[in-house]
């Protein structure tokens, strides 16, 4: 269906050049036509005479100068070009939608190393602000422990923000890509933004 659609975002459309060969086609079959006709003459003497005919009519393409083959053959080419094209078009989606799946595959687990290695740097941080209340660590060590929970937190910003790219790229390859992705409260890509807010 995706597919689909962009062809006739490209303008080109299967339903449109499957008609025109079934026009073509039908242009080179006999015509059969009724045709029926009704009068009525008044005389000097004012009495009707009704005449009336009916009849059938077959036309039958005989020779054209190949005209009509041309047309079908043309419609032809232009139907097997757009099966290319869309045989092109899923080749190209599937790509696109694995690849941005083993991109979110990655995120996700880049984004789980990230939290493991937070929540490492809190407790590394927590132990040594327990030794230095306790004068058995330096200022130093102190510091060397903040700036590391200072620079897991960045990773973990990072990685929910690439988890992000990833949620939009896979949406885009899979052509679900829509702004109330970003509006809905109920959208999952709102709901993962709410969750990278709420690390701090």
């Amino acid at each position: 269906m995706f597919a689909h659609d962009r062809c006739r975002r490209d303008g080109i459309d299967g339903a449109h050049l499957a008609q025109a060969v079934r026009d073509a086609r039908g242009e080179r079959l006999p015509e059969v036509d009724l045709v029926a006709e009704t009068q009525t003459n008044r005389g000097d003497d004012w009495e009707g005479r009704d005449d009336w005919y009916v009849g059938v009519t077959l036309s039958v393409p005989l020779f054209d100068g190949g005209v009509l083959r041309k047309r079908v053959n043309q419609a032809e080419f232009e139907q097997q070009q757009y099966r290319q094209r869309l045989r092109g078009v899923v080749d190209d989606v599937t790509t696109e939608a694995r690849a941005a799946f083993g991109g979110l595959q990655t995120a996700e687990q880049r984004l789980r190393s990230a939290r493991r290695a937070l929540e490492e740097a809190e407790e590394a941080l927590r132990i040594e602000t327990r030794k230095y209340r306790a004068g058995r660590s330096t200022v130093t060590d102190l510091l060397s422990a903040e700036a590391a929970r200072w620079t897991a937190l960045a990773n973990l910003n990072q990685a929910e923000y690439e988890r992000f790219v990833a949620d939009i790229r896979l949406y885009r390859a899979l052509g679900r890509l829509t702004p109330a992705l970003f509006t809905d409260g109920a959208s999952p890509l709102v709901e993962s933004m709410s969750e990278g807010k709420g690390t701090s």
